[in-house]
């Protein structure tokens, strides 16, 4: 009978919980809705590549990120990762995840957000912008910086792993970590 190859993925873990904490010292308070995304046990049979040695997708998962602030400020944020090239960071050995934010709201009204590289330049606003290793991403209002005390955000997760990863003998955990910071403007 042939033997059955768990994997168990976890993710977002131990470094989450840092969060709350590094915004505090800008007298903000950053909450995230869950501090790890799960995706359970897998098994190599349920996983489908659709073609020989591709990544394999383990799906979306949707956060919520709030950040409420005792004055109003300048929001912008950075996800500190592991980099896994120029927009994904690394996720096991040889995969990767996204982050991606979208649907922001600032003091209860929609806002904008916008891409800013290593270098300082800053892409055109729009309803959703990718982190990227090394960048930020700030809030825009009507072309302008916008300020406020609560900054709502959705994140989106999606995560791969390489096929390799998939042929385990025994249980295997696969994770990666990161963190998200208020970086003044």
């Amino acid at each position: 009978m042939p033997s059955i190859q768990r994997t168990s993925v976890r993710w977002l873990a131990a470094a989450l919980a840092l969060v709350a904490n590094l915004a505090l010292a800008a007298e903000c308070d950053m909450q995230l809705s869950s501090r790890e995304v799960n995706y359970g046990a897998l098994y190599r049979g349920e996983l489908t590549t659709g073609a020989a040695m591709s990544a394999i997708a383990l799906g979306k998962r949707q956060l919520t990120l709030t950040v409420a602030c005792r004055q109003p400020t300048a929001m912008g944020l950075r996800f500190d990762a592991t980099p896994a090239g120029e927009d994904a960071y690394r996720f096991a050995r040889q995969g990767a995840f996204t982050v991606r934010l979208h649907d922001a709201t600032l003091d209860g009204r929609p806002v904008q957000l916008a891409s800013r590289s290593a270098n300082g330049d800053t892409g055109s606003p729009s309803g959703a912008a990718q982190m990227k290793p090394g960048g930020v991403v700030v809030t825009a209002a009507e072309g302008a910086e916008a300020t406020g005390k609560v900054f709502t955000v959705q994140v989106e997760i999606d995560t791969r792993i390489d096929d390799a990863a998939t042929r385990a003998r025994d249980i295997s955990v696969l994770e990666g970590h990161g963190s998200f910071h208020l970086v003044p403007r």
